[in-house]
């Protein structure tokens, strides 16, 4: 009987133990996969006709942003652009799409100003791109940033 509860302990302890270590792993592995989106020299364009078949880029940037990992798939986008500024949650579905929630944190009383957007999550040559695709009026635009 001895025998047999010490081997239920043991398989108990090796079971918590791989669990553990199998959390602080898919913990890492999801930071680690999010973390080329990690930021705050995003910068922001809008574009000359967002409801052009070929985008053009207006020719300055109208904002900057900041991403954040919060959590598994979770992260914050930070914009600024002139006196205004908002702040999206952001949940990905994959390494390359997800959605944004976001509002506005500089409306005055009595007043709202938030939405939806898709993000699609482009990297090419040292470069990393949000696109993000909101509702009218909001539209089109793209954050930059060179890693």
């Amino acid at each position: 009987m001895g025998n047999f509860l010490l081997g239920c302990l043991a398989s108990l302890v090796v079971a918590v133990a791989a669990a553990v270590a199998s959390w602080f792993l898919n913990r890492r592995a999801l930071r680690h996969r999010y973390k080329r989106m990690v930021g705050d020299e995003y910068s922001g364009w809008g574009f000359v006709d967002d409801q052009a078949a070929e985008l053009v880029r207006k020719p300055q940037p109208q904002s900057t942003g900041k991403v954040e990992y919060t959590k598994r798939n979770l992260l914050r986008l930070h914009v600024s652009h002139g006196a205004r500024a908002w702040v999206g949650e952001i949940s990905m579905e994959n390494e390359h799409f997800g959605v944004v929630v976001w509002r506005y944190t500089d409306t005055p009383p009595g007043k709202e100003a938030f939405g939806f957007k898709r993000v699609m999550v482009s990297e090419q040559a040292g470069t990393v791109k949000l696109l993000l695709v909101g509702e009218r009026p909001f539209g089109l635009e793209v954050f930059e940033r060179t890693t």
